[in-house]
């Protein structure tokens, strides 16, 4: 029998016998799963603490102080098993969406060939295809984050490297190509709308609406393109926590502003187009003043955005060194 100061190193036999008793009780609850995987996977982790509690009490009356050592050991498994089975579902969940998007991609793209359908909802289709497929190589590389680490994969720009794994910017390189290729399927978006109304069977606010989107997602490129950057000079230069958040707070407010002020002057040239069509009578007055409350609700924001944009800069320059 162990003395109370003295610390026990249980058997491999022992810990494995636990484990598998804490799997065996994860495992049977997952076939909840396919009934309610959302439940299942927001239930995963009171249950896994609650084993690990019980496999805890049971260590120390057989072990004394060494049951601490256990804990710790079954601890970590009952983590990693939860979380593995929590990304198991998201996993599952992500091949029915992907199922779901090739199969209307096909239906689009057969609609589009009969005739029945415009250019539009092919790319719509084309890109809920990519995105999908972006969000499964995403949660692969959440699951072998979480392989080797037995935690939750994390996003923060000073989070440290696994091993010779850099897994915060392999997800960024992810969001990187998905956030391209949202802007090129934008750029082909507008490019027919404009093609469209030219001929006459688009609207120019239907112009506009792509426009606009179009404008966000160079916003949302410009974004990622800087947590890229953020995180290259985290790792070699091993800049503070505080000072990285400090530096893409105040790149994103800047990004906000560029965005705002490309949508202020869309909604200034929808403004001109509706106000000559109400003169020639293929637009009502209710169109002129709704692209006009546009305009000034732009304006407003622009402004707010450049204020805010001053007082963080003048934050900045009163810090000391």
């Amino acid at each position: 029998m162990n003395t109370p100061n003295e610390t026990h190193v249980p058997s491999p036999a022992f810990v494995d016998a636990l484990e598998l008793h804490i799997r065996g009780e994860l495992n049977a609850s997952a076939t909840n799963a396919t009934v309610e995987p959302r439940r299942f996977a927001r239930s995963v982790w009171a249950r896994s603490h609650r084993l690990a509690a019980g496999a805890f009490l049971a260590a120390g009356l057989l072990l004394g102080a060494g049951g601490q050592l256990v804990y710790a050991q079954v601890q970590q498994s009952a983590q990693r098993t939860a979380l593995e089975l929590q990304k198991d579902v998201e996993r599952k969940l992500m091949a029915m969406r992907l199922e779901r998007a090739k199969q209307s991609l096909a239906v689009a793209q057969q609609a589009y060939a009969m005739g029945s359908t415009k250019r539009q909802s092919v790319l719509d289709a084309e890109w809920q295809l990519q995105r999908a497929l972006f969000e499964e190589q995403r949660i692969t590389v959440d699951m072998e984050e979480l392989r080797r680490t037995a935690m939750a994969p994390r996003n923060e720009l000073w989070a440290p490297t696994v091993g010779d794994r850099d897994f915060v910017m392999e997800r960024l390189r992810i969001e990187a190509a998905s956030a391209q290729e949202q802007l090129r399927t934008a750029e082909s978006q507008v490019e027919a709308m404009r093609t469209a109304f030219r001929l006459g069977s688009q609207t120019a606010n239907e112009l506009s609406t792509v426009e606009e989107a179009f404008a966000r997602n160079e916003g949302s490129l410009e974004r990622v393109a800087r947590k890229l950057r953020l995180r290259e000079r985290a790792i070699s230069e091993r800049i503070p926590m505080e000072q990285l958040a400090q530096q893409l707070q105040l790149g994103d407010a800047q990004t906000d502003l560029r965005t705002v002020q490309k949508l202020l002057t869309l909604a200034e040239a929808r403004l001109e187009v509706v106000t000559r069509n109400a003169a020639t009578g293929s637009a009502t007055l209710l169109d002129v003043k709704r692209a006009e409350v546009d305009v000034l609700e732009r304006r407003v924001e622009q402004e707010r955005l450049a204020r805010q944009l001053q007082v963080m800069q003048t934050q900045m320059l009163r810090k000391p060194e």
